[in-house]
């Protein structure tokens, strides 16, 4: 059995950060995905979860953070 996993989508990027950040809101998450695929649109959810791990309690600098997803 094959399963293609794809690169990641406006809509998992936002419910990724909000379920990694849950007190924070839709907005944030919004800015996020938009900032996240303007720099990048080849992002897989793994590049994006080891961000979030980088700054756990810092979703402030995951925004600021965000060209580290750039793809080399």
């Amino acid at each position: 059995m094959k399963e293609k996993i794809d690169y990641a989508t406006d809509r998992q990027l936002q419910a990724m950060f909000l379920r990694f950040y849950p007190e924070r809101n839709e907005e944030m998450a919004a800015l996020f995905s938009k900032t996240a695929m303007a720099s990048n649109t080849n992002i897989s959810l793994a590049q994006v979860q080891g961000l979030f791990l980088m700054y756990k309690s810092e979703p402030e600098m995951v925004l600021k953070s965000v060209d580290m997803l750039k793809q080399t």
